[in-house]
């Protein structure tokens, strides 16, 4: 169950680094049209890890 959580908060944090580091280089210009759009794919393919991880997770915690 502590593993769980664990995992579940670790998630939420590098989830929401993500999230921050976005509007920031917007606001600074440095991104463009072409940079945004390969953010947005990996942001993708990060929600599609983490929602496989957890789905892992709750498996294994009903085990």
């Amino acid at each position: 169950k502590v593993f769980y959580y664990t995992c579940l908060w670790l998630i939420i944090i590098i989830f929401n680094n993500n999230c921050l580091i976005m509007p920031s280089l917007i606001e600074n210009k440095i991104v463009t049209r072409r940079e945004i759009l390969d953010m947005m794919n990996e942001k993708e393919k990060l929600e599609q890890q983490l929602k496989s991880l957890l789905e892992l997770l709750q498996s294994l915690n009903i085990h």
